[in-house]
């Protein structure tokens, strides 16, 4: 019997996450299915609440929100527990429910939510804490920093390209220690990008040939360049271009990666959250989360 609880973060894409309330409600109402929908109050909040979901015996907990979002949620379930995870995409960038071929319209999701298919992704940390997407170090920092400042003005995506230009006229290649299961790299960056998935920023594909069942992290190195080139590749990302340009860009797989900072310690940016700086410590556990996908591409974002 299933026993879905809705979390909702109702400042999520400019309060796209709270006007989903109604929505959800009416859509649910019309089938048997036991539902509670609850809404975090503040950050860290839908963690408590997923874990809560987890006592109280939930088949399935559903973000809606962001990859922000996804993430408390995903840092709250009880892995020993067989729970479906689910987002609806009411965020920013939801660069995770492209990889899940979800869908804007949310009639549509809540229809992929009743259908229950899921797929085993595979878990992954950093220092301690979940991701499932992307993690990464170098000029994204910057970039999440001064969206988080123009956000409120500037909506979508559209505030992530405009910091990203932004950043890309400004920024200074940093010197790093890059160690991918044993293999050690010294490198000028721009960034350097752990996948799981394969998108961030709102759909460019940084880790392009990343799948999120294989067992492996794809690692997207992008090393210093002059700021003409810097310029040009960027928007060879979004179609995930940029892995053939070479030597300038590197691309590597492996299930434990190191990112030390020979300078300035850098910010670690895991699925959009900035949650500490360098040393970055990254793996595959080995653990898997199943999460309520789209088999159908025809609807994704």
């Amino acid at each position: 019997m299933r026993k879905i609880l809705f979390i909702i973060n109702p400042v999520a894409g400019h309060g796209n996450g709270s006007n989903l309330i109604v929505v959800i409600s009416k859509f649910m109402e019309k089938h048997s299915i036991e539902y509670t929908i609850k809404v975090s109050n503040k950050i860290g909040n839908l963690t408590t609440l997923t874990e809560w979901g987890c006592e109280n015996q939930y088949t399935d907990i559903i973000a809606v929100g962001g990859d922000g979002s996804l993430i408390e949620a995903l840092n709250g379930l009880n892995l020993e527990q067989n729970i479906r995870l689910g987002i609806i995409p009411a965020g920013t960038g939801n660069d995770f429910a492209r990889v899940l071929n979800l869908s804007k319209d949310y009639e549509t999701c809540l229809d992929i939510i009743l259908n229950g298919v899921t797929k085993p992704v595979d878990l992954c940390e950093v220092n301690g804490q979940r991701f499932i997407n992307i993690c990464s170090c170098g000029i994204d920092g910057e970039i999440i920093l001064d969206t988080d400042r123009i956000k409120s003005k500037i909506r979508g995506s559209s505030a992530y390209i405009l910091c990203t230009i932004k950043a890309l006229i400004s920024y200074q290649a940093k010197k790093v220690i890059i160690r991918i299961d044993g293999l050690e790299l010294k490198r000028e960056i721009i960034i350097v990008a752990v996948g799981n998935g394969k998108y961030v920023g709102g759909g460019m594909k940084i880790t392009a040939n990343a799948e999120i069942d294989d067992g492996l992290l794809d690692v997207c190195i992008i090393n210093k360049l002059s700021k003409f080139k810097l310029l040009t590749l960027f928007p060879t990302i979004f179609k995930g271009q940029h892995i053939h340009i070479k030597p300038t860009v590197e691309n590597f797989r492996g299930k434990n990666i190191q990112i030390d900072a020979l300078q300035d310690r850098l910010l670690i940016n895991a699925d959009g959250n900035l949650i500490g700086m360098t040393p970055a410590n990254m793996s595959i556990t080995g653990k898997k989360v199943n999460f309520i996908y789209n088999p159908d591409k025809t609807e994704a974002l």
